[in-house]
């Protein structure tokens, strides 16, 4: 009896440990195709365009991660959006990630992307998902910021109000400037950004100053 006490104490000890080890084997095989990506996916972050074959050959790569793991399940989505995959597998993918983070802030940004064009109401819920989950997550403020000039009319006020923080947030921090143009060209994003600084006239107008001088210096330089 003593004996089979000890070993049942023994076993007791070593449980912990084994469960600690098996819950991180999926986040380990996960890093492991994460780090072989690499440098695909902190670029996706960044916002920084590369050729088509490296997004491809990273998306390849992560389909080899665990299938449990809801951020990798994120991040392969992304790159597989970015490789061309059709919309309806990406989808699935975020879907799956979210399922299993649903914290993921950049991941219902993601989302809401993906399904605006067939289903605005479903993507407004998406976005404001994002929105209200983490206001101030600096590196998908561009992406906030072009989703809300498309799907403004299907926020809820509170969301709403954050998403014209995001559009603020491109002229009040500096290396987000450059983002501002392509928000412009966008349906919506005129708006959008008219209603960020309809409190704020001079903010306004030193931006309008800004672009033109932009506008100015692109034209000196041919691009």
């Amino acid at each position: 009896m003593r004996t089979i006490l000890l070993w049942c104490c023994r076993l007791g000890l070593l449980l912990p440990p084994l469960l600690l080890v098996a819950a991180a084997i999926p986040r380990f095989q996960s890093g492991l195709a994460i780090d072989a990506a690499y440098p695909v996916p902190a670029y996706a972050v960044l916002n920084l365009a590369l050729p088509a074959n490296s997004y491809r050959a990273a998306a390849d790569v992560l389909a080899g991660a665990n299938r449990n793991d809801g951020r990798t399940a994120i991040e392969r989505a992304e790159i597989a959006s970015l490789a061309g995959a059709p919309s309806q597998e990406v989808v699935k993918l975020l879907e799956d990630g979210l399922a299993r983070t649903p914290a993921s802030v950049r991941g219902w940004t993601l989302l809401a992307e993906q399904v605006a064009a067939q289903d605005r109401s479903r993507a407004g819920k998406a976005l404001a998902h994002s929105l209200l989950l983490g206001p101030y997550e600096y590196y998908v403020t561009a992406k906030r910021a072009q989703a809300a000039a498309q799907l403004w009319d299907v926020l809820p006020p509170d969301a709403d109000e954050v998403a014209l923080g995001q559009a603020r947030r491109l002229w009040t921090e500096s290396p987000l400037n450059r983002e501002i143009p392509f928000l412009l060209t966008l349906k919506g994003g005129p708006e959008l950004m008219t209603r960020a600084f309809r409190d704020d006239p001079e903010d306004l107008r030193a931006l309008n100053r800004w672009l033109a001088s932009e506008g100015r210096r692109r034209r000196a330089g041919g691009g």
